[in-house]
This record gives C-alpha cells, sequence and structure tokens, in this order.
C-alpha cells in the first residue's frame, strides 16, 4: 500500500479536511490501492469529493450518477469536448457519433422540423430504402424509384403516333409523335420526335428514308401496315404487308414491334390519301365498292375497302 501526501499534516490547522473518521467505513483501502493527495484537498466522509483533477489508470465503477457542473465537457486526452452539456442538458458533440448499426427505431426518426426541398425532385436526390426489408439501409436515387413506378406502360396502350400524307402524298407518310406498348407487352416505343418514311423505297433508319421492309415490293390495290419498331435500340416507323411484322423482323432486325395503322394504294401504287382522327380513319375521296343499278333482291356478300388481317368497323355511304 502507497500513501503519499506532498504537503505537511502540521502547516494546517485542522487535518480532518483531509481525511475524517466517520462511524461507519467509507474509505477502504487494500494492499494493492493507492492514493494520492497532491495539490487538491481530498474529503473523505460519507462522499468521496474532488474538487481539482482526479486520474486514474483504470476503471471507475459507481452505482448512483456521474454529474459535472453546467457547461461541462466529457472527453478523452485528445478530445477533451466530445461531449459538451449544456446547463439545459442539450448535448453537443464535438464529433459525429457513431451508433450500432439497427440501434436506431423508425419512431425516433423525425422529419416534421426539417426544411422543405424547395424544388420539383429531381433524378439525383436520394432517399433511405430498407434493402429487401432486412434490415440493411441503403441510398437509393429517384431515378431507380421512377424506373420501379414507371415499369412499364400497360398492354395495349397507344397515345398519338398519328398518321398523315406526307409532302409527297402518293408515296410518303408522317407519323405524330406518341407512346406505345409492344405486341409483346415487353416493351414502350416512344416516338420523340416525328418521323416521315417512304413506302417506294426499302427501310432505311431515320426519318425521310424508306420504310418498306426488306423482302416485299411496292404493289397496286395492297395494303401496307404501319409499324412502330425498335431497331438496334432506337425507334422507327416501317411498312410490312404482315400484321405481325413478320418481314420488318426477320430482314430489318425489328427487336420489338406495334401495329399503328395501315394505308392502301391504289392501281398506281399510291397511297390513297386519307385523314386520321383518333381510331378512326377516312378517305379524301369515297372509294365504290359496288356499282350496281339493278343489285337484284337476293342477298350477296360485298367485299369493302377496310384493313386485311384485323377488325375493323366499316363506315358506308349508300346512294
Amino acid at each position: 500500500m502507497l500513501l503519499t501526501l506532498d504537503y505537511c499534516l502540521t502547516a494546517l490547522n485542522d487535518a480532518s479536511q483531509f481525511i475524517n473518521a466517520p462511524s461507519a467505513t467509507v474509505l477502504d483501502i487494500n494492499a494493492t490501492d493507492e492514493i494520492e493527495l497532491n495539490a487538491t484537498l481530498v474529503d473523505v466522509n460519507a462522499n468521496l469529493d474532488v474538487s481539482g483533477t482526479y486520474t486514474g489508470a483504470g476503471t471507475m465503477t459507481t452505482g448512483g450518477n456521474i454529474v459535472i457542473p453546467n457547461t461541462g465537457n466529457i472527453g478523452s486526452v485528445g478530445d477533451t469536448d466530445s461531449m459538451a452539456i449544456a446547463s439545459n442538458g442539450v448535448v453537443t458533440f464535438s464529433q459525429a457519433p457513431v451508433f450500432p448499426d439497427g440501434s436506431i427505431p423508425l419512431a425516433d426518426l423525425d422529419i416534421d422540423g426539417a426544411t422543405d426541398i424547395g424544388a420539383a425532385i429531381a433524378d439525383a436526390d436520394l432517399f433511405i430504402i430498407d434493402d429487401g426489408a432486412g434490415g440493411t439501409n441503403r441510398k437509393v436515387a429517384a431515378s431507380r424509384i421512377a424506373t420501379y413506378i414507371d415499369a412499364g406502360l400497360p398492354r395495349g396502350y397507344l397515345s398519338g403516333m398519328g398518321l398523315s400524307n406526307a409532302t409527297d402524298t402518293e408515296h410518303d407518310i408522317t407519323v405524330a409523335v406518341g407512346e406505345v406498348r409492344d405486341n409483346a407487352n415487353a416493351v414502350d416505343i416512344v416516338l420523340a420526335s416525328a418521323m416521315t418514311k417512304r413506302i417506294d423505297a426499302t427501310w432505311a433508319s431515320g426519318s425521310g428514308n424508306g420504310g418498306l421492309a426488306s423482302g416485299v415490293s411496292i404493289a397496286t390495290n395492297t395494303w401496307y401496315h404501319v409499324h412502330a419498331i425498335v431497331v438496334s435500340g432506337s425507334v422507327d416507323i416501317g411498312f410490312d404487308t404482315s400484321i405481325t411484322a413478320a418481314n420488318l423482323v426477320a430482314n430489318n432486325s425489328a427487336s420489338a414491334f406495334r401495329r399503328i395503322g395501315a394505308v392502301l394504294t391504289d392501281g398506281s401504287s399510291n397511297i390513297i390519301q386519307f385523314q386520321q382522327f383518333d381510331d378512326e380513319f377516312i378517305y379524301d375521296s369515297q372509294v365504290n365498292n359496288l356499282s350496281a343499278g339493278s343489285p337484284g333482291t337476293s342477298r350477296l356478300t360485298q367485299t369493302v375497302t377496310t384493313p386485311l388481317g384485323i377488325e375493323t368497323r366499316a363506315i358506308l355511304g349508300i346512294i
């Protein structure tokens, strides 16, 4: 046991300032304990009162509370004010605290007092997500959320992409901007800019170029279906005699397609002019399917000029 005093006891009027002798034991020193009294008085009575600096290399254990002065600090040798405690109890950390994973319940997060973003949500904005509902929190960009929500257009969806005769009314068709869900319900086909395609030239990518599928020839009095297609990742337009774009797929490498309309050539292999109103196509000039002064009294079947291979509702005029 080591007990050292740097100041002589006889220099003080009352030695009880150092150690009083209460009736109950309050200071128990065994053979391995040390008490060093340096420039600071230690009053061991009912409590251990250290009014200066307490220095020790071991572990201090208490069964009660540790109270520091108002605006006092708790820290380490390298950062003495790691925790600053104000008189009202508010704790300020000089470093960012590190918490064990999963230690902060969701109920303890309060975002009501946060500052509003003050702008539309952008793709680069970040959110917090519980990855796979497994308790691991990760960041996720708004762009990923948008992709997840906008997983694709509904089956059969078609908006825009109306057809009209182009400047060369006999051979060219212009398709307006729009978007459709492809025939296989797997891909959205979005035409961002109007595109004009030629029916009298073999298909080539881009507006103003040929649109007729390879292996298909321009002919008289023939229906050609107009398809929105995807070739090498790019959206385009093509003409095909097949309602399933079989030639555009096989011969021009279309990876996705959707029929958006049909055009008919006349006896000179020119496109018959028309007007489109939503799903309704009206010829600029009436097409006579029957001309008979005496049709008779028996029922007969009459072919009408509507696209082949699909269900249509013919608008007929009888004079």
